[in-house]
């Protein structure tokens, strides 16, 4: 038995579950593995995501890497203790951060 398609409404109901209103989606659901158009609201950045995998949380690339940006820039010592606060000690960071 196939499974059946999901519809454009059906995939902004999980977009929307999800992230709310931080992105517009500018093309119609088609499938699962064609791309389509969205927009992060936050900054305005705009490019193509193959819904499946938007779903799965690969959201915007612009956004991802300032924020990547910002962990570089942050203290050792910072970056341990908020690891420890998030993991309540189950992980321990022995280095840095390299590439």
């Amino acid at each position: 038995m196939s499974r059946k398609a999901r519809t454009n409404e059906e995939f902004l109901t999980l977009v929307y579950e999800a992230v709310g209103d931080e992105y517009t989606f500018t093309d119609e659901y088609k499938t699962a593995k064609i791309k389509i158009g969205v927009t992060h609201n936050v900054c305005g950045y705009k490019y193509e995501v193959p819904p499946h995998s938007f779903l799965r949380g690969n959201r915007c690339i612009k956004c991802h890497w300032k924020k990547l940006s910002e962990i570089k820039k942050t203290p050792l010592s910072e970056i341990k203790s908020e690891m420890h606060r998030l993991t309540g000690g189950e992980y321990l960071l022995t280095g840095g951060y390299t590439k």
